[in-house]
């Protein structure tokens, strides 16, 4: 029995998704995107690949795999499971899954000679353990001694995306399980794997032993070994005040350095990456957002607003990048590729997470930059939106937009209103995206995905029929074209609920964006139809929170009788006034918002002082802040004099 038949028996058992066995992580069985943590240490890259080695086919081992890919399938007790590994510059890193219709073969017969006990006086059969020893651990059904987890690394996993849940994992050890055996699954027994690479080696040394010849040559041996130590004594001497001997070398030290680079730490910036999907998994283990890669250039991530080099892979040339990015893009999207000069798709990467992508050419070659899709729909509430935002979810028609810039999270946010209406609310939802980021699961609402350039050809087209789809709410993925957002604001006006994103760099520049995409003849009719349709604006702005993370702060616009008059009037100008008259009501300025986490601790003084629209008044808040303190010591310790 392999030491990982435990924890697959488990993976079947329990109906989880997969197996995830990443160095540097503690393995976990995921299922729907939550990840529960099987051991308390991790794994290092020679571990699992001893754990690889014992359920791999025979004839293949980790070390045996040209490529950065690997698949095979490994049965016991009758339950087929199929591993899928992606080579990196720490080791393998294993998905495994089971397949409930898939038959395991019928077990081969042991082959009696191969446990056979050998006599120490016949020198050819402790050569048979040497060559069959793979065949032995290579065969799943063969009932030999198991094997034991070799010493787990101690260092810490990186930070994950999909945290543990607070409720304790499911038992992956069965009643029958004794304690022993037990713990070193979840440890990693280095005794034990310590101990059964000495017994591997013992049949080649006993017929070294028993043989007479070479013990004669072993006697003259001693007395030569007294001879060498003066040697060294005589020549250290003279060694440590000569200057010049040391300085020779050092003109020649090129060739004496070049085995310096030898370690594993070393060897890793000599690392060509052959797999995409290598990256990707760097992505998701360090609690990345977004992969960008160029022909020439080293891979590079983004961490919580900022671009970081990955260290240790060498930057792809142009032909390697170009195969790397054709492996993972469908056929239609690479000739949309090829005749347009970019293109966006979804790509998912088995056990690990859902990637927006967009591939591009450039002067160097072609260019890639994947957006990791969040594993699951944050609430309202855990994104930090007033309650006023739940009220907007109830609303029969209208439009509600939520604006910002790139990378602000507005996708995010949008997801999570439609998630509220899916929850609260029986209605029809029909969503036009570009391309298709969150897979939606059906609540009380019917949601239907279509994707622009696969279900349909473009958003014009796709809004038109959706009206012919009985829908309560439309949501378009992004208002791009001037086309595109006078049919959203059209249609908002026919009885339906219409959300969808715009780029903007404040509330009211996503109001005069609209009307600005407009053509000059058709502003005045735009202004009309947005002071009657448009509902609401969510801006939002992400700054990175102390301690690692992002934070977002949001400036939020109700339109009310005065505003659409202000916006019917072409006076949007004074609408940030009209934000801050209207805080009773639940708007909220992007000062005030960016002021109450600066309070709260959450964000640093001057980011929060970059992001602001009054960078005077702003100021003039944050010296009286931090002045309370100071004025708080001072009178506590007049009262104690």
């Amino acid at each position: 029995m392999a030491t990982i038949d435990k924890l697959l028996l488990a993976l079947a058992s329990k109906k989880m998704d997969c197996l995830v066995l990443e160095p540097g992580r503690r393995p976990c069985l995921r299922q729907a995107g939550t990840d529960h943590e099987v051991t308390k240490a991790p794994l290092d890259g020679p571990v699992i690949d001893r754990l690889l080695r014992e359920v791999s086919p025979p004839g293949e081992d980790p070390d045996t795999q040209e490529k950065d890919r690997w698949e095979f399938d490994y049965a016991v007790d009758g339950k087929v499971f199929r591993f899928f590994g992606l080579r990196g510059p720490s080791g393998w890193l294993a998905s495994v899954t089971h397949d409930p219709k898939a038959k395991a073969d019928p077990p081969a017969p042991p082959n009696p000679d191969l446990f056979a006990p050998s006599a120490a006086n016949e020198a050819p059969e402790p050569k048979e353990p040497s060559t069959e020893a793979p065949e032995a651990t290579a065969e799943p059904a063969a009932t030999g001694p198991r094997l034991v987890n070799g010493p787990l690394s101690s260092a810490p996993p990186p930070r994950d995306l999909w945290p543990t849940p607070s409720g304790s994992p499911p038992s992956l050890v069965e009643k029958g399980t004794p304690p022993e055996a037990a713990r070193a699954e979840a440890a990693g027994d280095a005794a034990a794997a310590t101990a059964s690479a000495p017994t591997a080696q013992a049949p080649e040394e006993k017929p070294l032993g028993p043989r007479p010849v070479p013990d004669p040559p072993a006697k003259p041996d001693p007395p030569a070994k007294p001879a060498p130590p003066p040697k060294p004594s005589v020549a250290a001497e003279p060694a440590v005040p000569k200057p010049a001997p040391t300085r020779e070398p050092e003109k020649n030290a090129p060739a004496e350095k070049a085995p310096e680079p030898t370690p594993a730490a070393a060897r890793r910036s000599d690392y060509v990456v052959g797999d995409v999907r290598s990256l990707l998994v760097e992505v998701v283990g360090r609690g990345a957002s977004d992969l960008h890669l160029s022909a020439g250039q080293a891979p590079r991530i983004r961490i919580d607003g900022q671009l970081v080099m990955l260290d240790g892979y060498q930057p792809p040339g142009t032909e390697r990048l170009e195969g790397m990015l054709r492996d993972v893009t469908p056929d239609a999207s690479w000739q949309q590729l090829e005749e347009h000069g970019d293109t966006e798709f979804a790509f998912e990467l088995e056990g690990r997470g859902r990637f927006r992508v967009h591939l591009f050419r450039d002067r160097r070659g072609i260019g890639a930059a994947f957006r990791l899709v969040p594993p699951e729909i944050f609430s309202l509430e855990e994104l930090g939106l007033p309650e006023v935002t739940k009220g907007l979810t109830a609303l029969d028609d209208g439009l509600i937009l939520i604006a910002g810039t790139a990378s602000s999270g507005r996708t995010t946010t949008l997801v999570s209103l439609i998630e509220e209406i899916n929850r609260h609310r029986t209605a029809h939802i029909v969503t036009l995206e570009e391309p298709v980021e969150f897979i939606f699961r059906s609540g009380r609402s019917l949601i239907s995905q279509r994707q622009i350039g696969l279900d349909t050809e473009t958003y014009e087209d796709a809004l038109r029929a959706a009206l012919r789809k009985d829908p309560d709410v439309i949501v378009v993925g992004e208002l791009r074209t001037p086309e595109t957002a006078s049919l959203v604001v059209e249609t908002a006006d026919t009885g339906h609920l219409m959300l969808s994103t715009v780029h903007a760099s404040s509330a009211t520049s996503a109001v005069d964006r609209l009307i600005d995409q407009a053509p000059p003849a058709e502003q005045s009719r735009m202004r009309r139809m947005l002071a009657s349709s448009l509902r609401a604006v969510l801006h939002q702005t992400l700054l990175r929170r102390r301690g690692g993370g992002r934070v977002a702060a949001y400036e939020i616009l109700l339109i009310t009788r005065p505003i659409a008059d202000l916006i019917r009037n072409q006076r949007t100008s004074e609408i940030p006034a009209a934000i801050e008259q209207g805080q009773k009501l639940g708007m909220v300025r992007r000062d005030e918002s960016l002021f109450r986490l600066v309070h709260m601790g959450l964000v640093d003084p001057r980011e929060a002082y970059q992001a602001a629209a009054d960078k005077a008044a702003f100021s003039t808040r944050l010296k009286r802040l931090e002045q309370e303190p100071e004025n708080e010591g001072d009178s506590t310790d007049g009262a104690e004099g």
